[in-house]
């Protein structure tokens, strides 16, 4: 299964928690996304994930329904860049490291 474009060696990494976590606060530090607020919202929607779909895979889905577009706007790009997929990617890659 591919999610939302990633990558296949991405679909690999342990996708976790903690990982959300990492994700949260990069986007705060770099875009100014209240950490609390965003959160609270991941976990409101995660409640009415389906059966059948992880935390994570419902993570990436979350990201790409809510937070791409902000991305997107604060970028001046396409509303459909796949900004947040990239993101994930270099944050769970070390940002660039």
């Amino acid at each position: 299964m591919n999610r939302g474009g990633l990558s296949r060696s991405f679909q690999d990494i342990e996708f976790d928690e903690h990982t959300r976590t990492m994700i949260f606060r990069e986007l705060n530090a770099r875009f100014g996304f209240p950490l609390k607020e965003w959160k609270k919202r991941f976990s409101e929607e995660l409640g009415k994930k389906p059966r059948n779909q992880s935390a994570e895979e419902y993570f990436m889905h979350f990201g790409n329904t809510f937070i791409n577009p902000v991305l997107n706007e604060i970028l001046c790009r396409n509303r459909l860049h796949p900004t947040f997929n990239k993101f994930v990617e270099y944050v769970v890659r070390g940002r660039g490291e």
